[in-house]
């Protein structure tokens, strides 16, 4: 089970202080008020109150209550089905507190009563207001709480006395446990676990994870899918299998955000229209308002066959000199303004050497990226760390004999070797990273990119101060809220301590694969021209210099199934600097 202490708890103080004239900057109470006759799970223990002192007769007022652990709006903590598991005292106070992430799906439920929440509900939810922040208090609106005033439709029995109400399905637990790193999930439902479900599986898959579960909340229609901090209160039972609980949602003031950077703010391009170092001089001479480009030139390395660099350059064949002055040359035809906000594309392709095996080939091609760099006055790198081909990141996929700390010591030396290597530019090098740590599960050893994390620390243990290492945070591909990108601004600052800079990446024809792309129909695009243009205001605001565009279908250069109004939509954005 795995605790930590959230940062949340700083944002209380601040949000209480703000006014509470509107919603904004105000406390939200998500509890249903603890009452005789309100709805129950068959076999819950019901709220009984009795009068025991009376001002008039006893100089005082008091009650005696008698209610169940998990009557009402109430905490499941993973004793209620974990053997051994932590009970309700015992859960850590900075996992009671976090930010808030609502989850809207009234429209399904609407249609099926016995609604299972699915996997692409969050990862639909994510599209448009990012990553699930570590340390988050998930809650789930079905619109079942507009029935608790009358319990017999709040349980929505049928003759046979199965209940009928949404819950999560297993696929999403099991998503929820292994992919991301949530303190609670709550419901505005009697249960987690859907009504027919006779199992409690996705009680027992959260409870096991340490996940603690919060049912019969009220009021979500009042928060913002996020943005909001959670404060859950349950009463502390010692040894209690859970507890009824006050929970309370703390809304950001009007004028409370992230601040935004100042600087110089670049886009740059980067998609399956790339040009190479002899085509990078029409990129610049293009009608487009880019910055720079990335750019993959063609090589021919040691064993003499042909290929893109970044397709070779991390495995066991090395570029040769010939080859680097030959590119050196061919970018002195493009523009040195443009040259000085442009990347060399290099990816973990083919990925074929292991972390103890010889990398002098890797080592050579890094040497090569920089010469290149120093030479053709370049920005720098675009390190693009999604395995494509061998799985490098992955402890699962390396040969055995080795335990899983060797391999993080011996990934984080290797990072160390790559940046000083590529620091020989001996000038200002930025290396813009597709991913950064967030891309790594938090179940290391059996994540596909567990690794990663170690590779990055090697990255950022030596480098000289000239050297600047960056997410590019592809997570932000579809993101279209502003909101969105204030908190992966937050996530990767949180994630990296600090040491790595802010960039954004944008995908106009996102997921276009399935999509599909139309320059004629534009209401059938991901993106709107006016949402594109906006996505991209949002991503310069809270990038650190750079933010980039990605696209398959299309083609900036020559405007090949580029609509016009996304042209423009993006020379808005960029004149707005």
């Amino acid at each position: 089970m795995r605790y930590r202490v959230s940062g949340a708890l700083a944002l209380v103080v601040l949000t209480v202080s703000c006014s509470r004239g509107d919603e904004r900057g105000a406390v939200v109470d998500l509890t249903h008020p603890l009452a005789e006759g309100i709805p129950l799970y068959p076999g819950g223990m019901p709220f009984t109150i009795e009068r025991k002192a009376e001002l008039e007769r006893d100089g005082y007022f008091m009650n005696s209550i008698r209610v169940g652990e998990h009557t009402g709006t109430h905490l499941d903590a993973p004793a209620h089905f974990i053997a051994g598991g932590v009970t309700v005292d015992q859960i850590p106070a900075g996992h009671l507190v976090g930010p808030g992430a609502v989850i809207d799906v009234r429209g399904q439920c609407g249609r099926n009563h016995d609604y299972e929440v699915t996997v692409r509900d969050i990862k639909e939810w994510e599209a448009a207001n990012g990553r699930i922040a570590n340390g988050s208090i998930l809650l789930i609106r079905t619109g079942w709480g507009e029935r608790w005033p009358e319990p017999k439709k709040y349980l929505n029995a049928d003759e046979g006395d199965v209940l009928h109400y949404p819950g999560l399905s297993v696929e999403l637990v099991k998503y929820l446990a292994k992919y991301r790193d949530v303190s609670g999930v709550g419901i505005d439902t009697l249960s987690i676990d859907h009504g027919p479900s006779t199992d409690f599986r996705a009680h027992k898959v959260l409870l096991a994870d340490g996940i603690y579960l919060i049912e019969n909340v009220a009021n979500l229609s009042r928060l913002p899918p996020t943005g909001a901090t959670i404060v859950v209160a349950p009463l502390a039972i010692r040894g209690g299998s859970g507890a009824p609980c006050r929970i309370l949602a703390l809304l950001p003031a009007e004028n409370e955000s992230v601040r935004t950077p100042s600087g110089e703010k670049f886009l740059i391009e980067f998609g399956w229209d790339i040009p190479d170092a002899r085509t990078l001089a029409a990129a610049a001479a293009a009608d487009t308002p880019f910055d720079g480009a990335v750019f993959d030139p063609q090589v021919t390395p040691t064993d003499g066959k042909s290929e893109r660099f970044s397709w070779m350059a991390f495995g066991a064949r090395a570029v040769l000199d010939a080859d680097v002055r030959r590119i050196v040359n061919e970018l002195a035809r493009t523009p040195a303004e443009f040259r000085r906000r442009s990347f060399l594309r290099m990816n973990v392709t083919p990925g074929d050497v292991d972390w103890f095996e010889d990398w002098t080939a890797i080592l050579t091609n890094a040497r090569a990226a920089a010469r290149i760099i120093r030479d053709g006055k370049l920005a720098g790198v675009l390190f693009d760390v999604e395995q494509y081909q061998g799985k490098i990141f992955d402890f699962r996929a390396r040969p055995k004999g080795k335990d899983f700390a060797a391999y993080e010591q011996q990934a984080k030396r290797r990072g160390a070797e790559f940046i000083q290597v590529m620091s020989e530019a001996g000038r200002s090098l930025e290396l813009l990273l597709t991913y950064g740590y967030s891309l790594a599960d938090r179940d290391r050893p059996r994540a596909e990119y567990g690794l990663l994390p170690a590779f990055l620390d090697g990255l950022c243990s030596v480098r000289n101060p000239n050297t600047r290492i960056i997410d590019g945070y592809e997570y932000a591909y579809p993101f279209k809220d502003r909101r969105a990108f204030e908190r992966g601004r937050q996530e990767i600052l949180r994630d990296s301590d600090g040491r790595l800079g802010v960039g954004f990446g944008i995908w106009l024809d996102w997921n276009s694969g399935a999509r599909g792309w139309s320059a004629d129909r534009l209401d059938k695009n991901w993106f709107s021209p006016d949402e594109f243009g906006a996505a991209v205001r949002h991503a310069l605001d809270f990038s650190d210099k750079y933010v980039w565009i990605y696209s398959e279908r299309l083609n900036w250069w020559t405007h090949e199934r580029l609509p016009s109004a996304y042209h423009q939509a993006l020379e808005k954005a960029s004149s707005a600097r």
